[in-house]
């Protein structure tokens, strides 16, 4: 029997094991896409570089996502653990953004880094296996909705944060101290994220929800 949209919604929505994943994807991917928005700039105003270069140079945080999409979820599934190779990653991923948050490093570090920082942000793909495995098979499509909300939600209002606030200071500030307040906030933002790695239920790759046998009303 398939079950109805506002059955299958409540019991995705009720499930405290849904959560997790939608912040992780919130958090995580609203900063990834606040400076996928405003890293061209970041680069030209703190290096002096052309908008070319900078454009190369930011072309390899999509790639490192995409490297790591793979590599991560093919680790995930051998080791059959989700929890721990999302632990690893957001750490990762929490290291590099301190280091732009709170450091001046080098052009040639930064290329370095944005490749590294792009594969271990691409751990999201983890989070949207467990949304699935927490919650009744049967509400699949809208338990991985849920956690793709998160990643549209985090990508519609963080970067309009981090905006807002190269705005509010640009005037009295340039380059470096510039972009260190908005930095510093994706920072504590993913912060938050790692604290929805910590409280994600591990799997172990099956799906351990208490799934209703009788038909659904």
């Amino acid at each position: 029997v398939k079950p109805r949209i506002p059955v299958a919604l409540k019991n995705v929505l009720t499930n405290k094991r849904s959560w997790p994943s939608f912040f992780i994807n919130c958090f995580f991917s609203g900063c990834s896409m606040a400076f996928t928005a405003w890293g061209v700039s970041y680069l030209t105003e703190c290096y002096g570089i052309s908008v070319v270069e900078a454009g190369s140079i930011t072309f390899w945080y999509p790639v490192g996502m995409a490297i790591g999409s793979v590599v991560i979820g093919i680790v995930s599934d051998r080791m059959k653990r989700r929890k721990m190779p999302l632990l690893v990653s957001a750490i990762g991923s929490c290291t590099c953004w301190a280091i732009f948050a709170f450091t001046e490093p080098s052009l040639l570090f930064v290329r370095i880094l944005l490749p590294v920082m792009g594969f271990f942000g691409a751990f999201i793909v983890v989070s949207l296996a467990v949304s699935k495995e927490v919650n009744d098979p049967r509400f699949a499509g809208m338990s991985t909705s849920l956690a793709n909300m998160g990643l549209f939600f985090g990508g519609a209002v963080i970067p309009v944060f981090f905006g807002s606030l190269i705005d509010r200071y640009q005037a009295a500030a340039s380059g470096f101290s510039l972009y260190h307040a908005p930095l510093r906030l994706c920072f504590v933002f993913v912060l938050f994220g790692f604290l929805s790695c910590v409280l994600t239920t591990e799997t172990r790759c099956k799906n351990i929800s208490a799934a209703q046998t009788e038909p659904l009303p």
